[in-house]
């Protein structure tokens, strides 16, 4: 255990060194492992979701960025997002003998543009980023009635939309030059997920 112990410790140690053994202008730079230029996918699922009603489609998302240095030359990057996500929300009642309730199937999806800005901690392999997304977030609700509350039984459907924020902190860690693995963490207005993990492509 003390064994298991002081390598986790040494490996905490070894990754601070690293993150902060960088040169000045390096917080201006794009990372050695998405220089500008690079169009970089995320592909990944959602945990944390902020959706309504049990969960039976987790959020499943999808980001398209591109590093295009602005104002200088500085690491910005532009891009777009898209996630999908069900849910299902049951309720019964019963009173004076009778029955009634219904069932809801919620689908989401989420579409809009990102921007954010890359973070070179000097460090090969990671690229690190803050980006925020700004977006319509379509809602989808397909209720089923039933019971016995005058013999009511019907199926309906109704949509909705509202306006979509977010702002996320990342991390893409590359196993070999084109790909890697990805997690960002964040919250915002009528997005998804807060937490989002996966695959990262560089191409």
């Amino acid at each position: 255990m003390k064994k298991i112990l002081s390598s986790v410790l040494l490996c905490f140690a070894l990754a601070g060194a690293s993150v902060f053994a960088f040169e000045g202008d390096d917080l201006k730079t794009y990372p050695s492992a998405t220089p500008k230029g690079s169009f970089l996918i995320n592909a990944g699922v959602g945990i944390g979701p902020t959706i309504y009603g049990d969960i039976n489609i987790p959020p499943i998302g999808l980001t398209v960025d591109y590093n295009l240095p602005l104002f200088g030359g500085l690491p910005f990057t532009i891009g777009g997002l898209f996630e999908f996500a069900g849910s299902k929300y049951d309720f019964n009642s019963s009173w004076g003998g009778v029955t009634w309730g219904y069932t809801e199937l919620h689908s989401f999806l989420s579409i809009g543009g990102r921007f954010g800005y890359h973070l070179n901690w000097g460090v090969d392999k990671l690229d690190t980023y803050v980006v925020a997304g700004v977006g319509w977030t379509i809602g989808i609700v397909d209720r089923t009635y039933s019971g016995d509350w005058g013999g009511y039984s019907k199926p309906s459907e109704d949509a909705h939309g509202s306006f979509l924020f977010d702002i996320n902190i990342g991390a893409r860690w590359f196993f070999i030059p084109n790909l890697g693995a990805f997690l960002e963490i964040g919250g915002g207005y009528h997005n998804l997920s807060t937490v989002s993990l996966g695959v990262a492509v560089k191409l």
